[in-house]
């Protein structure tokens, strides 16, 4: 019988929280708490190894790796690697054998082999300083490419990535501009490949790239907004690094636009995104033959949601919230993709991130 279980990472905690998911029930029933280390923060699942790697964002900086009991859930810990910077996001290459990350205060992204237990080496097979603030990484399952949201200076850069040596290309393939003071922070494909959908942090937008085929660079497409325009919010600023103490300039107003995440349903039919200053969820229905997307609701949720995810089969979302100690659990009407709040379930302090993992 397939089990599915939810990892919440407790940045004021220093731990991560442990869920499985009851899909007859409908409901997250708590598993465990794992000690890592405070300010943990990323978390990415290797589920050819079942094992979950987070990275800790206060010095010393490391990357923890916890393997996981796929009939319980429950994690045990492997290896605590030192690393050299804080680590805003980890991912996942197409060839399962690299760990990227990137770095929002270094300025630079890196590259981790991983061995055959699926453990990170200590040093970063490489490492490119390739722009201002980037956020994520996205490997394209259709080419040799990953995109990269560089958060200060509004553009995404498509890398050419050598799986046989973790190296990204010391120059971007082509590059994708993202509207002037925007901030692109998070990304994700349509399974074809076909479009890219990438999340504003700062003015909330959702620009949608489409490309003709994997040869060729993405272009503009659409560009909409997340945010209800009655929310009468105003465009955010970019801030330091989690684990930097902010300075006199670095507090926005408190009515700026602070998004977080973004998600595609698996069935490719819906896309969701996070705000953190009013802790909403925004849903949009997309049009499977021309890739643009239309915002039916935003809906209330956890305090500053910086985190969700969505369950593999496409039936629930679980958000965890910064300036909560709650985990949400929604359905998903597969009929039309709106959520429907089923639960909230106790959770941790300064939760950051949420992965899910499914084994059969």
């Amino acid at each position: 019988m397939a089990e599915t279980f939810v990892f919440v990472s407790n940045a004021q905690d220093g731990d991560i929280g442990g869920y499985r998911l009851d899909r007859a029930r409908k409901s997250l029933l708590p598993v465990s708490r794992t000690q890592a280390a405070p300010l943990v923060m990323p978390i990415v699942i290797d589920p050819r190894t079942a094992t979950l790697h987070a990275a800790v964002r206060r010095a010393p900086f490391a990357l923890v790796s916890y393997r996981i009991d796929t009939s319980t859930g429950r994690l045990s810990p492997l290896a605590n690697t030192p690393v050299a910077n804080s680590l805003v996001n980890l991912r996942l290459d197409q060839s399962g054998q690299w760990l990227l990350a990137a770095s929002y205060g270094a300025n630079l992204l890196a590259t981790f082999k991983l061995d055959a237990r699926g453990l990170p080496h200590g040093e970063p097979a490489s490492t490119l300083a390739g722009g201002d603030k980037p956020h994520a990484t996205l490997p394209d399952p259709h080419s040799d490419l990953v995109f990269v949201p560089y958060l200060g200076s509004d553009r995404i850069a498509a890398y050419r990535f050598d799986a046989a040596r973790g190296r990204f290309a010391n120059e971007p393939a082509y590059t994708l501009q993202a509207p002037s003071g925007s901030g692109p922070r998070h990304a994700v494909l349509s399974t074809n490949g076909r479009f890219l959908y990438v999340l504003s942090e700062l003015l909330g937008t959702v620009t949608v790239f489409e490309r003709t085929s994997a040869d060729l660079p993405f272009a503009e497409l659409q560009c909409e907004s997340s945010i209800p325009a009655e929310a009468g919010m105003v465009p955010g600023r970019a801030r330091p690094p989690s684990g930097v103490t902010p300075g006199a300039d670095d507090t926005p107003p408190p009515d700026s636009i602070y998004c977080a995440d973004i998600h595609l349903s698996p069935d490719g039919r819906s896309l969701y995104t996070s705000e953190r200053t009013r802790g909403l969820l925004s849903h949009f229905s997309i049009d499977p033959s021309g890739g643009r997307v239309t915002r039916l609701d935003t809906v209330e949720t956890v305090a500053s949601p910086r985190s969700f995810a969505l369950d593999p089969q496409g039936d629930f979302l679980i958000a965890a919230g910064q300036n909560d100690t709650r985990v949400a659990l929604y359905g998903i009407d597969r009929s039309n993709g709106r959520l429907d709040l089923l639960d909230h379930v106790d959770g941790g302090r300064d939760a950051n991130w949420v992965a899910i993992a499914n084994f059969a």
